[in-house]
């Protein structure tokens, strides 16, 4: 299939209306080959039926994942979701696509999840995927959704989904209104909620209760490998 015909697919119609990005910023070839190489690797990829009460179930699973190396939660995070009929395909970005992830329906009986290591902080893959299993689980089946798209309710309802599936809101409210941040007080927490410190350093950096380089000592990398 060429990337003419990729475009013309209706599926992937919205993911080729830009009005957060320009087009000098993001490029519909791009995210059209992006697109191509995951919907070929998810092809291959074998599922169970697509079950969405199953892949709730999996969620608590998929958070203490965080807090393991990716060699050790790489097979299970691709296993446990496969169960729930979501292909997971993990994808190198590709320049001019602005892309951490994107979610679509090969069939109905198949969800596609395509994520990126564009920034390789281990914070960020984790919520670019629940923020895509948000999207799976809030927005149905009828199109590709792309960060950067038009459907910026849909990117609130995913980033809130996210946001309070690895940190309960009444917990994280609780931490931060405590004002008390250090090296301690963040590992415990983490080890509390169950999630990598990380994910707490990431968050309140993006919160702004800390400094962009505050706390990275307690981030992770990963690094995307073939």
């Amino acid at each position: 299939m060429s990337l003419n015909q990729v475009l013309k697919l209706p599926r992937y119609q919205v993911a080729f209306r830009h009005k957060a990005l320009s087009e000098s910023e993001r490029s519909q070839e791009a995210v059209a080959a992006w697109l191509r190489v995951g919907e070929t690797k998810a092809r291959k990829a074998d599922c169970s039926s697509f079950n969405a009460s199953r892949l709730k179930e999996s969620l608590s699973d998929l958070r203490a994942m965080t807090r393991k190396d990716p060699e050790l939660f790489s097979a299970p995070l691709k296993n446990t979701l496969a169960q729930a009929g979501v292909a997971l395909v993990a994808c190198p970005h590709f320049p001019k696509t602005k892309a951490h992830g994107a979610t679509f329906f090969l069939t109905p009986e198949k969800a596609v999840l395509m994520v990126t290591l564009r920034y390789k902080w281990s914070d960020i893959f984790w919520f670019s995927l629940f923020h895509e299993i948000g999207h799976i689980l809030l927005h149905g089946t009828k199109a590709v959704i792309l960060e950067g798209s038009e459907n910026n309710n849909k990117e609130e309802e995913a980033d809130a989904f996210a946001r309070d599936c690895m940190i309960a809101p009444k917990l994280w409210d609780e931490f931060v209104g405590s004002r008390h941040f250090d090296h301690k007080s963040i590992t415990g927490f983490a080890k509390k909620v169950g999630i990598a410190p990380g994910i707490v350093v990431g968050r309140m950096q993006h919160e702004k209760h800390l400094e962009q380089n505050q706390g990275n000592d307690l981030r992770t990398r990963y690094i995307f490998s073939k």
